[in-house]
């Protein structure tokens, strides 16, 4: 991949499309996320794992052609979630980003979650106590869980801090 397409796609405002006004006018960007992410990555993994630090750049490239949707559209609009998953899909496949072990794309999605939580607590805090954030907060700990003692320790520490 080219240096000006990788660079590129940071700049890509997440939540453009969000219902919420607090969020959809947040002004995040990909790049915002991506540290927030290896922040999340070195305190809820820590050592060293170059194949999830590298998914964590690659994962949201795909965005600068598609947009950010919500969640509630992924869910809502039939399709739109399974169409958003082949073209990202497709994309990382077309810059040769490289595929994750079963274990490590738990994890690129734990952290991807564990951010737009953070977001949500620090935008728009009102949200969390919403069916809809209540939800995801809870799929964070299950997820962590699956993962381990040490993981779901490390993230419900992290929850009680937001």
């Amino acid at each position: 991949m080219s240096k000006p397409a990788n660079l590129s796609h940071g700049h890509t405002r997440r939540w453009h499309n969000n219902p919420n006004y607090l969020l959809r006018n947040s002004i995040d960007t990909v790049d915002a996320h991506q540290a927030r992410m290896h922040r999340l990555r070195r305190e809820i993994f820590p050592g060293d794992n170059k194949e999830i630090d590298d998914a964590i750049c690659d994962h949201d490239l795909a965005e600068i052609f598609t947009g950010d949707w919500s969640r509630p559209d992924k869910d809502n609009i039939p399709g739109l979630d399974e169409a958003m998953k082949a073209a990202d899909a497709a994309y990382l496949e077309h810059i040769g980003a490289n595929k994750l072990t079963a274990a490590n794309f738990a994890a690129l999605k734990l952290l991807d979650q564990m951010d737009a939580l953070y977001w949500v607590s620090h935008v728009a805090r009102d949200l969390l106590d919403t069916e809809e954030w209540r939800k995801a907060s809870s799929q964070i700990m299950e997820s962590a869980e699956t993962m381990g003692e040490d993981t779901a320790r490390l993230v419900n520490k992290w929850r009680a801090e937001l």
